[in-house]
């Protein structure tokens, strides 16, 4: 059995990762929480390298990792670990019980529970991998994955493909496995790792940008929906000195995030509304934000 985690068990210290003239990860110092941790950023910005560090896949030019204080490339830190990456391998020809085999016999894997979640996406079993869509390539790796008895699951590009139903399976089950495990899930898609993250990392240019808590994060943010007595742009609001973070509409009504307090009866005398209403903001609106702050710099 996994035992509850103390916090901070990984950890990255002033790691830099070179590739010739390249430099992928810049000198990223990071302590990964206990949860699910979701790993954004843009294209290029360093996510599958870090992976890729963490489990000893690639070794840092400076810099040091550590699991449960062991380097990285100790047995120690590799028996806790389980990373899947965007392009698994697998055997020419394998079917799902030679994939399952042979991860069985390099890995802690439990088998029934691997095949208890190839049942729960209904893959067809007498079919090749590599005749599979790669939606149900993801699924069949993702199921793999998810049964390993391993302390932290690396995800890269988890629900790449998938279909929406599986999708929530998936996150179902790292919900509940979260209470015993540490996840990092590195994705493009904002939306996949809606309501599944306690906890965000975002990377720029192979630099931490910022990291902390999701519920924590959402409290620096208020959203409003207000319907304006005339037209109302980004413009106006901001060059009145309101924090406004990012303005959009849906028919006639308009939303606004903004990133710290205000006076909301100047903010109403200045732009007069019939409407004007607090509501919550989600996880995905979170990222965005975070990620739009970034783009901007």
């Amino acid at each position: 059995m996994i035992k509850n985690k103390t916090i901070f068990m990984i950890k990255v210290s002033n790691v830099t990762k070179k590739f010739e003239d390249v430099t992928a990860i810049n000198n990223l110092s990071i302590e990964i929480r206990p949860g699910v941790n979701g790993l954004m950023g843009e294209n290029g910005a360093g996510k599958s390298t870090l992976l890729r560090l963490i489990s000893a896949i690639y070794v840092p030019t400076d810099g040091e990792v550590t699991i449960d204080e062991h380097p990285a490339d100790s047995l120690e830190a590799k028996n806790t670990l389980f990373f899947l990456s965007d392009n698994p391998y697998y055997p020419r020809n394998a079917d799902i019980k030679t994939c399952v085999s042979l991860y069985a016999s390099l890995f802690p894997l439990d088998v029934d529970k691997a095949f208890e979640l190839i049942d729960k996406f209904k893959l067809p079993k007498g079919r090749r991998v590599n005749n599979y869509s790669k939606g149900m390539r993801r699924q069949l790796f993702i199921a793999i994955a998810l049964a390993m008895d391993c302390s932290y699951i690396l995800l890269d590009e988890a629900f790449d493909g998938v279909d929406p139903m599986a999708v929530e399976v998936i996150k179902q089950e790292i919900k509940e496995q979260s209470k015993t495990k540490t996840f990092i899930i590195a994705s493009h898609s904002l939306t996949s790792l809606e309501g599944l993250c306690d906890n965000f990392i975002l990377l720029h240019k192979g630099k931490l940008s910022k990291e902390g808590n999701i519920v924590e994060e959402a409290t620096t943010y208020q959203k409003y929906q207000i319907l304006f007595d005339k037209e109302v742009n980004e413009s106006d609001i901001i060059s009145k000195g309101y924090p406004l973070s990012s303005l959009t509409r849906i028919g006639s009504i308009s939303h606004l995030i903004f990133n710290a307090d205000f006076d909301i009866d100047s903010f109403k005398k200045d732009f007069p509304c019939s409407l004007f209403e607090k509501i919550n903001i989600d996880d995905q609106e979170v990222f965005k934000e975070n990620m739009r702050k970034e783009k901007d710099r």
